[in-house]
C-alpha cells in the first residue's frame, strides 16, 4: 500500500501539477489545491465526528456511518478523476 500511495503522489507532484500550472499558472494551482485539502480536511472530520473513528472495528462500533464513508469517499474521489478525464 506504500508503494501505491508513493506513485500516486508522485504522479501529482511531477506530472499533473506541472500541467496544471502551466495551463493555469500558479494562482489557480494554488486555490485548487488547497481547496481540495479543506474539503478533504472537512470530510474527514465531520465522518470522524460521525463515528467513522471506529471504522475497523466490529460489533457494537460498526455504525451506520460506514456507508456515509464510502459514500463521501467515492464522491471526492471521483469528482476530480471525472473532470480530468473530461477535459482536453
Amino acid at each position: 500500500m506504500a508503494f501505491g500511495a508513493g506513485v500516486l503522489i508522485s504522479a501529482v507532484a511531477f506530472e499533473l501539477m506541472d500541467e496544471a500550472y502551466k495551463l493555469g499558472g500558479f494562482p489557480h494551482v494554488t486555490l485548487g489545491f488547497i481547496s481540495g485539502a479543506v474539503i478533504f480536511t472537512g470530510a474527514n472530520v465531520y465522518l470522524a465526528r460521525k463515528g467513522g473513528k471506529h471504522r475497523k472495528r466490529s460489533g457494537e462500533h460498526m455504525l451506520e456511518s460506514d456507508s456515509l464513508a464510502i459514500t463521501v469517499g467515492s464522491i471526492i474521489d471521483g469528482i476530480p478523476e471525472s473532470v480530468a478525464i473530461g477535459l482536453p
